[in-house]
């Protein structure tokens, strides 16, 4: 019989062992878990700081594009969040008061047309020779 005993405490001091290792591990992978989780907070957070600059230019080019056009424009501050909306002054919608017919009636002869406004509107064609 007291090998019976002997055997039972065995039993039950392994198995208080394995659940003192189960728990062990348990924490291990648990502790685990949030440092994976705190540094990929930390890399969003140096990636955020880092792209600040660009993502505030960026607002304000959407900004100064939709106060150009017509209508009504979404506008958004240096972190990209929505602020209010605004009225395009149509600038984009006019016509140039600029002519562009300073050049020589021959000229469509010498290049075809669609090359010759395309130089005109990129500047580097003044329609004199």
């Amino acid at each position: 019989m007291a090998v019976g005993w002997a055997m039972a405490g065995a039993n039950l001091v392994s198995g208080l062992m394995g659940a003192d290792a189960a728990k062990s591990a348990s924490n291990t992978q648990a502790q685990s878990a949030a440092n994976a989780l705190d540094f990929q907070k930390q890399q969003f957070n140096t990636i955020q700081q880092q792209t600040t600059g660009g993502r505030a230019a960026g607002a304000n080019a959407l900004n100064q594009l939709g106060a150009l056009g017509s209508g009504t424009y979404q506008m958004y501050d240096a972190n990209g969040n929505p602020i209010g909306a605004g009225t395009g002054s149509g600038f984009l919608t006019q016509q140039s008061p600029v002519s562009i017919h300073l050049e020589p009636p021959w000229i469509g002869i010498c290049q075809p047309d669609s090359l010759r406004v395309l130089l005109q509107l990129r500047g580097y064609w003044s329609g004199v020779l």
